[in-house]
């Protein structure tokens, strides 16, 4: 079976007029090595030691090439920028966490600080789901038509047709089963908790591994490219 870590599945359906908007609800090398002939004795003919050190050359011209292609595709792949799709009305968001596990309580606090910390948005506990714009929970399991998910985040929104679509609730969920059968970390559970909260914030999917909105995303948290993000979305 393939595992997918995290995928936004949508499907819409209208339900309300709002204004000019309408509201939706979407379901989101390895190397061989290098065996040269060395001058077995003192004997050795040049020609034999000028290709033995013709070869270090080129090895060693491989290698700086090598190192500069893995330097060039890292930088390339910090430059992709996060797409958004759309954002609450306010920066000023609420959220609750609705769950008795203090350990995963934890894990969606860290994604909120994380968030936080970016400057763009304000994200802030309260006590009741009825006053909470997002709620924050886990599962035993978490599963769809499409497979099994480490992380999952559904939401409401209404869709303008000149800017981006305003949120209006959202829930995210993190699946406990999974995130503990793959071993994942502290650290790598709470990149999975940033990167949910991401989504309910109105980040799309981004194609940077280094970008915690990554589909499959488990090693990495907020890049500079997501800050930027969230910063254009919720610039006005």
């Amino acid at each position: 079976m393939k595992y997918i870590h995290i995928i936004k599945i949508v499907t819409m359906k209208m339900s309300i007029v709002r204004q000019m908007g309408i509201l939706f609800t979407a379901r989101c090398p390895h190397t061989r090595d290098l065996q040269v002939m060395t001058p077995q004795s003192q004997k050795a003919s040049n020609s034999t030691y000028m290709t033995f050190k013709s070869l270090k050359i080129s090895f060693l011209v491989i290698f700086t090439m090598s190192l500069a292609f893995i330097g060039s595709t890292a930088h390339a792949d910090a430059a992709v920028k996060t797409p958004s799709w759309g954002h609450w009305e306010s920066s000023k968001i609420t959220y609750t966490y609705s769950g008795s596990s203090k350990y995963y309580q934890k894990i969606w606090k860290s994604a909120v600080k994380k968030w936080n910390k970016t400057g763009a948005v304000k994200l802030k506990a309260v006590k009741s789901q009825k006053k909470a714009d997002i709620v924050l929970q886990t599962s035993a399991s978490l599963s769809t038509q499409k497979g099994l998910f480490t992380g999952y985040t559904n939401y409401s929104f209404y869709n303008h047709q000149d800017e981006d679509a305003e949120i209006v609730s959202a829930n995210s969920t993190l699946n406990r089963d999974l995130l503990t059968s793959f071993s994942y970390t502290k650290k790598q559970r709470t990149n999975v908790a940033t990167h949910e909260l991401g989504h309910a914030l109105g980040l799309s999917h981004s194609k940077s591994r280094r970008s915690v909105m990554y589909a499959s995303n488990r090693y990495e948290s907020i890049s500079h490219q997501d800050k930027v993000a969230l910063e254009k979305a919720y610039a006005d």
